[in-house]
């Protein structure tokens, strides 16, 4: 899996007064263990350049499956 830590590059709209990421920086990792109740979802995962695991909330971390 992979999800989204940062931008490289942001975009700003005068007219509307906000800023936007436009070239996402990934960190990539292994799904170990998926927990959820009826309202949130949460994957552990194990972070492959730090060695250390993360908890994703489907809810509020942006995060995609590369593969199955």
């Amino acid at each position: 899996m992979r999800w989204v830590v940062d931008y490289s590059v942001f975009e700003a709209y005068e007219d509307v007064g906000h800023v936007r990421g436009l070239e996402p920086i990934y960190k990539y990792g292994i799904i170990m263990e998926v927990g959820s109740d009826e309202r949130n979802v949460i994957i552990c995962c194990y972070e492959k350049t730090k060695t250390q695991w993360i908890m994703l909330n489907m809810v509020h971390d942006k995060f995609e499956i590369l593969s199955g």
